[in-house]
C-alpha cells in the first residue's frame, strides 16, 4: 500500500489491521467457553421474546405503532453516520422502554390509586404522572451509561443518547398506545413536508400538545448527551454539566404535565408554553449539535487521515459491486464489514473528540 501521508504512516504502523477493517483496531480471538454459550443463548431467548412483543404491538397497536415506528425510522437515518452503539445496546435500550418503564409507571400509579389518590385530577395526572413517566423513559439510559462506564470507563456521544433515549420513549410509547384504540386529537404540528410530519406523535388537543414519548425522551438524551460533552471538553463547566440535562427534563415534564391538566380543566395559564408547539423547533436546535459535534469530528479525522477515507470508499465499492452481480450473501457480509468499519470510526472520533 502507497501512503502518501506521514501520519497516515504510522497510523498503519500501530496497532491497526488493514483489510477489510482497515486502521481500525481487532481484538484477539477468544475460546469459546461455556459462559458464552450460555450468553447467546439468553440472547437468543430475549430476541424471540422481544419480536414476539413487537408482533403483538403491531397486531393490537394499529396505526399507532407505525406512527411511533415512522420516528424510529427518522432518527435512524439521521444518526447512522455517527452513531457507535452496537445493535444489542439499541435491542437493549427498546426493551428496557418496555419492561422498565412502563413497569415502574404502573407499579408507582397503581400504588398512588391504592393509597387512595383518585384516577384523572390535577393531582395525579398532572403532578404524578408527568415527573414518574419521562424519569422511568430515561431510566433505562442511564442504566446504560452506567454498566458501559462501569466496564469500559466510557460514555456514548450525544447521537447515541438521541438513539436509545428515543427506543426507551418508543417501548414505553408503544405500549401506552394499545390502550389509545380510536383516540383521535384535534391536529399534529410541527415541520411537516405536505402531509408527511418529522414528529408524527406531536399531537395536540383542544390546543395543548405534547411532541410525543419518542420524541420527548430524545430531548432530554440529546441534553444529557451534550452535558456530558461538556463534562468531558470543557473544563470550566464540567461542574455544571448536569443542568442542560436537569432544563431538557423540567421542560418535557412541565409539558407533559400540562397536557394531562388540560384534559381535566382548561385554564388560560396551560397555553403559556404555546400549546406544545415550542417543542419541536428546541428539540431541532439540539439536533444541530448533536450531530455536528460528531460530522465535525469525522471530517477532520478523515482531513488528516485520507487512508481512512480510501478504505470507506473501497469497501463500499466492493459492496456495492457484489449486490449488482447478484450475490447477495456476499453483499450483506460486506455490508456488516463496513459498518462495523464506521461504528469503529466513530469510536475513535469520540475517542479523539473529548481526549483534545
Amino acid at each position: 500500500m502507497h501512503i502518501k501521508n506521514k501520519k497516515d504512516k504510522n497510523l498503519t504502523q500501530t496497532s491497526w489491521s488493514v483489510n477489510p477493517l482497515l486502521v481500525f483496531p481487532l481484538k484477539p480471538a477468544k475460546l469459546p467457553t461455556m459462559k458464552v454459550f450460555l450468553s447467546k443463548y439468553l440472547k437468543l431467548i430475549s430476541q424471540v421474546s422481544l419480536l414476539i412483543v413487537l408482533a403483538t404491538l403491531l397486531w393490537f397497536g394499529g396505526k399507532w405503532f407505525w406512527i411511533e415506528a415512522w420516528f424510529v425510522i427518522e432518527i435512524f437515518v439521521l444518526t447512522f453516520l455517527t452513531k457507535t452503539v452496537p445493535f444489542r445496546i439499541s435491542l437493549s435500550a427498546f426493551s428496557r422502554g418496555i419492561y422498565i418503564a412502563v413497569g415502574i409507571s404502573l407499579l408507582i400509579y397503581s400504588l398512588a390509586l391504592g393509597i387512595g389518590f383518585e384516577e384523572r385530577t390535577i393531582f395525579t395526572s398532572g403532578i404524578i404522572i408527568p415527573p414518574i413517566e419521562e424519569f422511568a423513559k430515561f431510566l433505562p439510559v442511564l442504566l446504560i451509561t452506567y454498566l458501559l462506564y462501569k466496564k469500559q470507563k466510557k460514555f456514548l456521544n450525544p447521537s447515541d443518547y438521541l438513539w436509545v433515549s428515543m427506543l426507551s420513549g418508543a417501548g414505553f410509547s408503544m405500549i401506552e398506545k394499545m390502550y389509545f384504540g380510536d383516540a383521535t386529537f384535534s391536529y399534529t404540528y410541527g415541520p411537516h413536508l405536505g402531509g408527511i410530519y418529522f414528529f408524527p406523535d406531536a399531537l395536540s388537543a383542544g390546543g395543548l400538545g405534547y411532541i410525543g414519548h419518542s420524541a420527548a425522551t430524545g430531548l432530554i438524551g440529546m441534553c444529557f448527551g451534550l452535558g456530558i460533552y461538556l463534562k468531558l471538553k470543557v473544563k470550566q463547566l464540567a461542574k455544571f454539566w448536569w443542568i442542560l440535562p436537569l432544563v431538557g427534563f423540567s421542560w418535557i415534564v412541565i409539558e407533559h404535565a400540562i397536557v394531562n391538566i388540560g384534559f381535566i380543566e382548561n385554564y388560560d395559564m396551560l397555553y403559556i408554553m404555546k400549546g406544545g408547539e415550542i417543542t419541536p423547533t428546541l428539540f431541532l436546535i439540539l439536533l444541530v449539535p448533536t450531530l455536528g459535534i460528531s460530522f465535525y469530528g469525522m471530517y477532520d479525522s478523515i482531513k488528516k487521515h485520507p487512508v481512512i477515507k480510501k478504505a470507506f470508499i473501497g469497501e463500499s465499492k466492493k459492496t456495492i459491486k457484489e449486490f449488482k452481480d447478484g450475490k447477495w450473501a456476499d453483499g450483506i457480509i460486506l455490508l456488516k464489514k463496513t459498518i462495523l468499519m464506521l461504528r469503529k470510526f466513530n469510536i475513535f472520533v469520540w475517542q479523539k473528540i473529548t481526549k483534545n
